[in-house]
This record gives structure tokens, C-alpha cells and sequence, in this order.
């Protein structure tokens, strides 16, 4: 195994440390905005949908379906994340949706709230779209019926990988810069010892008078 110089010793250590620093901050950057787009979406899918509920109260209890139908389909152009929206009532029948093909018989009942809970969520794994977050509200705490959307989790990890193919970018120009400072400082450092080394070459092979010139102030000189 070949010995490793000084200056290269420093520059591993120099590189190493940096390539360090920068995959933890390639993984904290990651997971925070992983975090912070997920959160951010649901409570917004929340929020909608909770409005929702309110608004549609009264179509439901009129039976005025026509409108609770044009409320869900606003509500579903709203924002690319959602998947879909539907509104049931509380036996479970299906008042208006806005899926194109019909409505899937099995999705009715995946997700009821508890009684006294505000909202709750199920992560769906479906076949076609991926996984998609279903949140349930309930209207009138269930009594009248329940309100349903669907949040797109492939949006969200379009957009982190989007983030992450660039962190990995800007880290790998970091990296280069670190290469080419970490050249340049084992050169300065390991210069004046080269130097020191050449100078006892030369008075080891019998010239007395050789001199080093100091260059800096510094440790070594």
C-alpha cells in the first residue's frame, strides 16, 4: 500500500469533512422540506374540505344535489394536489363525487371519523395514481353526512426530488471548490517542510551553505 503524503493526507481530511457536511445537509434539507410540503398540503386539503362540509350542509338537507354537486367539482379544480372529492350522507349512500368513471363501491367506507373528531385520515395505496392521503370531515358532526378528499402524494415527491436533484447539484459544485481550496491549502502548508526536506537533502549530501528562505511568519519558517 503506497504511503500517503502529508498533502495528501490534508487534502483527504479537508475533503472528507466537507463531503461530510454537505450529505447531512443534503438529508436535513430533504426531510424538512419533505415534512413542511406534506404538512402544508394535508392542512390545506383539511381546510377545503372543512369549508366544504359547511357550505354543502344545507344542499344536502334540501336535497338540492345539483349545487353540492357543482360545490365538489369547484372544490376539485382548485388545487392540482387533490385527487378527488365526494360527499356522502350518513348511511353511507353517495350524494356527489368527482370521479369520471363512476364511483369506486370500495372507497365509501375506508375512512369514517370518530364520533366527537373533527377530521380524520387514511393513506390510500392505489393502483393507478399512487398513494393519496383520503381526508374525512364530518358535517354536523355526522349526521347529516360525511365530506371526503383525496391528496395527490406524487406531486409532493415530484416536487422533493425536483429539490433534491438540485441540493445534489449545488453540493457537488461545493464539493469541487473544496477540492480545489483543499489543493491549494496542503500546497501552502506543506511547502516550507518540502522545502526544509530538500535543504537537509542538500546539507546531508555536504553543502553546508545552503539556506532556506523564510516565506512566512508563521509555525514554520
Amino acid at each position: 500500500m503506497p504511503r500517503l503524503t502529508l498533502r495528501r493526507k490534508i487534502m483527504a481530511c479537508c475533503i472528507g469533512l466537507v463531503a461530510i457536511l454537505v450529505i447531512l445537509v443534503v438529508v436535513f434539507v430533504r426531510h424538512e422540506l419533505s415534512e413542511t410540503l406534506l404538512s402544508g398540503s394535508l392542512t390545506n386539503g383539511r381546510n377545503l374540505i372543512a369549508g366544504l362540509a359547511a357550505r354543502g350542509e344545507h344542499s344536502i338537507l334540501t336535497e338540492d344535489y345539483v349545487s353540492l354537486l357543482e360545490m365538489v367539482r369547484s372544490l376539485k379544480g382548485s388545487d392540482p394536489n387533490i385527487a378527488y372529492v365526494y360527499v356522502r350522507d350518513h348511511g353511507g349512500t353517495v350524494l356527489a363525487h368527482t370521479f369520471a368513471g363512476g364511483f369506486p363501491s370500495d372507497l365509501a367506507e375506508v375512512n369514517t371519523p370518530a364520533a366527537g373528531a373533527e377530521w380524520s385520515q387514511v393513506l390510500l395505496d392505489t393502483v393507478e395514481e399512487g398513494p393519496v392521503y383520503d381526508i374525512a370531515v364530518p358535517i354536523s358532526h355526522g349526521r347529516v353526512g360525511f365530506a371526503h378528499v383525496g391528496i395527490w402524494l406524487h406531486r409532493i415527491q415530484d416536487t422533493i426530488s425536483h429539490f433534491t436533484v438540485v441540493l445534489i447539484v449545488i453540493a457537488g459544485a461545493v464539493l469541487a471548490m473544496a477540492i480545489g481550496l483543499a489543493s491549494v491549502v496542503s500546497w501552502i502548508v506543506t511547502q516550507p517542510v518540502q522545502s526544509l526536506i530538500q535543504a537537509a537533502e542538500k546539507i546531508r549530501d555536504g553543502h553546508l551553505g545552503h539556506q532556506v528562505m523564510a516565506t512566512s511568519k508563521d509555525e514554520i519558517r
